[in-house]
């Protein structure tokens, strides 16, 4: 494909390791892509291909879905093998992992093969940790770190998968006791406390139902001592 260069540095820039945030990604990238995408004087593969880069941003990843977040139907980017290969392609070509996660992701959701599903997990986690050690600088971390683990989170529930190394279920846990200090860290804390409310039975083997319900009293009052109670609660469990 004889990519424009106005292409060319969008993929250049998905892959430069200054692209450290998926939300950054929505607020920079849209506006670009569709300027290509619609760009009558760009040969097709060329406009395809910012449409579909333009579409990875819209996927409400978080639902487990193929469907964009306002809602529209996925019929506009049409799933068949050019699609499927394009991003196949996409993930020989880079290894910025927030690029990646979306990719498989995108791969798994479309053929439902397990082995995408792992490799978005695992790209995911990186990210996480990317996010994590870098979030003085990205005023978006929050809504990064929870998506990172609430997508992961999904793609196993869906799954059933297991991934050496990587135990989800307790990261969420010591993510909610880690970020319920301040007041953006306890919001992280609620958000992912409500995912172990909602799936309880993946977590049971690490804390039991009573503490539980002990800690949704405190996470449901939202007064910041009960948040530091909560903390010595999750560091003693």
């Amino acid at each position: 494909m004889n990519t424009p260069n106005k292409l060319t540095d969008i993929y250049n820039k998905l892959n430069d390791e200054e692209f450290s945030s998926f939300y950054n990604a929505n607020l920079e990238l849209k506006k670009e892509l569709r300027d290509i995408a619609y760009n009558s004087e760009n040969q097709n593969d060329v406009c395809k291909a910012a449409q579909l880069e333009h579409g990875i941003l819209l996927y409400q990843f978080a639902e487990n879905s193929l469907k964009y977040s306002k809602m529209e139907s996925l019929s506009f980017y049409e799933i068949d093998s050019n699609f499927i290969e394009y991003f196949k392609d996409r993930v020989k070509q880079v290894t910025n992992p927030f690029s990646l996660a979306r990719y498989y992701n995108l791969l798994w959701l479309a053929t439902k093969h397990n082995d995408y599903a792992i490799k978005a997990i695992s790209n995911y986690f990186t990210a996480k940790d990317i996010v994590i050690k870098q979030k003085e600088a990205n005023k978006y971390w929050a809504f990064d770190l929870i998506e990172c683990l609430k997508i992961s989170f999904l793609i196993k529930c869906k799954t059933k998968i297991e991934i050496e190394n990587i135990n989800i279920e307790k990261v969420i846990i010591s993510t909610i006791a880690e970020f319920m200090e301040d007041k953006c860290g306890f919001n992280i804390s609620k958000r992912l406390f409500d995912i172990v409310l909602g799936s309880y039975g993946y977590f049971k083997e690490i804390i039991s139902y009573d503490f539980l319900n002990n800690i949704n009293l405190y996470v449901k009052n939202v007064i910041k001592k009960d948040a530091f109670q909560a903390i010595d609660l999750f560091n003693n469990q």
